[in-house]
């Protein structure tokens, strides 16, 4: 007996329990249910709903796996083709063949259309799960390449550490050395070692351990695609690829820039760890002079100075162009020019690379020039891209709705700035110049 006969014989014997309570009720005086009467029929009649709801799904996947649905595909170059598969076809065929192809199957799951068994298959199948809002969630041969090629998008998030969390985490844990400060009976948060007189004993100490957490934070996108383009699996994939990726990239890339940490990244112009060197005496609004670089570096956590790169404005080469050390035929330049005298692609201030970006600030503000080695940034992300279509948002412009949605987050690894052994400048993997 299949699931559907099943549940048909039992509604069957449940409406038939249901009638016999209204009979007996009629044979009653008064021709009434009594109380007890009463609640069994309304445990009969949930029962009856329960059932007739199983019926329903049962009838639906039976439909999909005879209903021949229109696959719809174009290779780059080639012909459009359009093959009727019925559902059981597709169920015993292979994972879906290219990101597209998928996406073409959530779009007509959305239209109404009986949905590809391969988006519903389970782990099984190598493919994607249901959403509990109604979403598919992106075969998971399809969701390392997109989630690595949105990290790999962006300068910043490019060279951050990253980490994927297990399924049963929600965030990321991580226990740490306290170390505030270089000086003695500081390092390591508070470790430090005496030399003992003969017969005499010294204080004992321990590091400082603390805890860096991150919870995981939603990321979503919409995209609008046209009728046309809903259908074409190879057009599809390839916009989604760049349009996507690239916007995955920029926005996490601003975030590790400067967000706030609230719901999103913390930035680094935003961590208890950033050291922001103070402008020069006297010095022009939106100039950046040599002895702002110079103490720039001085601040850098020596270690970090190897891993750093430099962040600007695109507004500040005008000013890097005219950096040097003494006047006149006795001036050496600070910034080497890219294909210049640096010889590289990219410029260099103190033999580190110097690289535009977008999110930079303008000239003048905080954070239009910045040295970071996100070596000590976290990212930590959980699973893979989950996607749902709406027919309804656009629909006045004969356009479908995609959303794509993902968890992620990151935070600097340190907590706040170092005090070196000696001196008093503070130090950290995080520099930028104040306000001109």
């Amino acid at each position: 007996m299949t699931r559907l006969e099943k549940y048909r014989k039992q509604h069957a014997e449940t409406v038939a329990a249901m009638k016999a309570i209204l009979e007996v009720a009629d044979g009653q005086a008064n021709g009434q249910l009594t109380a007890e009467q009463e609640k069994q029929y309304a445990a009969f009649d949930a029962t009856r709903l329960a059932l007739e709801g199983s019926i329903k799904r049962e009838q639906a996947v039976e439909a999909a796996e005879t209903t021949a649905v229109a696959v719809i595909s174009q290779p780059a170059g080639g012909e459009r083709t359009v093959t009727r598969v019925t559902g059981d076809e597709r169920a015993r065929g292979q994972p879906f063949a290219s990101l597209g192809e998928q996406l073409v199957a959530i779009v007509q799951a959305g239209m109404g259309l009986a949905p590809d068994p391969r988006l519903f298959a389970g782990p099984s199948g190598g493919s994607a799960n249901v959403g509990v809002d109604g979403g598919f969630l992106i075969q998971k041969d399809f969701v390392p390449e997109l989630m690595k090629a949105g990290f790999e998008s962006g300068a910043l998030a490019s060279r951050c550490s990253k980490h994927e969390v297990s399924a049963g985490s929600d965030g990321l844990e991580v226990p740490y050395v306290n170390e505030t400060s270089r000086a003695t009976g500081s390092r390591w948060g508070g470790v430090q070692v005496y030399r003992r007189p003969e017969a005499e004993t010294v204080t004992s100490t321990k590091p400082k351990i603390g805890l860096w957490e991150v919870r995981l934070e939603d990321l979503m996108g919409l995209a609008y695609l046209t009728d046309r383009l809903s259908q074409d699996a190879a057009a599809m994939e390839g916009v989604f690829r760049e349009a996507f990726v690239d916007e995955f990239g920029f926005v996490l890339d601003d975030e590790i820039y400067r967000a706030n940490g609230v719901g999103r990244c913390l930035g680094v112009l935003n961590c208890g760890a950033l050291v922001t060197v103070a402008k020069e005496t006297g010095q022009l609004a939106k100039t950046v002079l040599a002895e702002n670089i110079s103490k720039m570096w001085a601040a850098i956590l020596p270690r970090s100075k190897a891993n750093g790169v430099w962040f600007i404005n695109t507004e500040i080469n005008p000013q890097l162009d005219q950096l040097q050390i003494g006047t006149g035929t006795s001036g050496m330049l600070v910034y080497m020019p890219p294909g210049g005298l640096s010889g590289l692609p990219y410029g260099t201030l103190k033999g580190r690379p110097v690289i535009e970006i977008e999110q930079a600030s303008a000239l003048g503000e905080v954070g239009d020039i910045a040295f970071l080695d996100l070596s000590q940034y976290k990212l930590v992300s959980k699973g893979g891209i989950q996607e749902a279509e709406s027919i309804h948002v656009r629909f006045i412009y004969g356009e479908k709705t995609l959303r794509w949605l993902t968890r992620v987050n990151g935070a600097p690894k340190l907590k706040t700035s170092i005090t070196p052994y000696k001196g008093a400048t503070a130090l950290s993997p995080f520099v930028t110049l104040a306000a001109r």
